[in-house]
């Protein structure tokens, strides 16, 4: 008896090690055709985590946001989350419907690579990078061949909100007003070439 529980431990882990070995790491494309997918239904819980929103508003914000304390920066994280949702919604609606699209990938890295879901003249641009396993980092979008120029955007939302302050805001400030710099920004857009 004793000597079958060895025997049954090492099987153990020769088969685990085969299985994970043979497990598949998802490619960025695979991860953005889920992340559409369950988008699309709704499922935002199992979504969400497929994005670094913490890279995102890092980008966005710089030092105000490296800085920042765990609770300005995880508010800041929550208000990109819900207006990732909304934006994707709204993408989802008006342009794809029912349909995915086509997708193509750009390696452009061992660590960095660029998915694009096109339909039509739309298309949704996910920049994405590799840690222990790819993660969406940002998203933006183009319809005939004009993006927005979002960084411009953020520059402007800080800068009124310097101005309403008059002094250089918190990331806590900018967190109290940016939903709504963000619904009455419009935001500039350029033309990719």
């Amino acid at each position: 008896m004793c000597n079958s529980t060895p025997r049954a431990a090492a099987l153990f882990v020769v088969v685990a090690s085969l299985i994970s070995a043979c497990a598949k790491e998802r490619t960025p494309t695979e991860l953005v055709r889920e992340f559409h997918s369950l988008a699309k239904s709704e499922r935002w819980e199992e979504a969400l985590p497929m994005v670094d929103l913490g890279a995102k508003c890092a980008s966005m914000f710089g030092d105000m946001y490296t800085r920042a304390g765990a609770e300005e920066q995880a508010r800041t994280r929550e208000i990109l989350a819900e207006r990732l949702k909304k934006s994707t919604n709204l993408f989802l609606g008006k342009f794809f419907g029912d349909k995915d699209g086509t997708f193509s990938e750009t390696i452009t890295s061992a660590t960095s690579a660029e998915v694009t879901q096109t339909i039509g003249n739309f298309s949704l641009i996910y920049i994405l990078e590799k840690g222990d396993k790819w993660r969406i980092v940002d998203r933006t979008h183009e319809r005939d061949g004009v993006r927005p120029g979002v960084q411009r955007g953020v520059n402007a939302i800080i800068k009124a909100i310097t101005k309403e302050l008059g002094r250089e805001p918190t990331l806590g400030d900018v967190n109290e007003r940016l939903e709504q710099y963000l619904e009455r920004t419009r935001l500039k857009s350029i033309r990719v070439q």
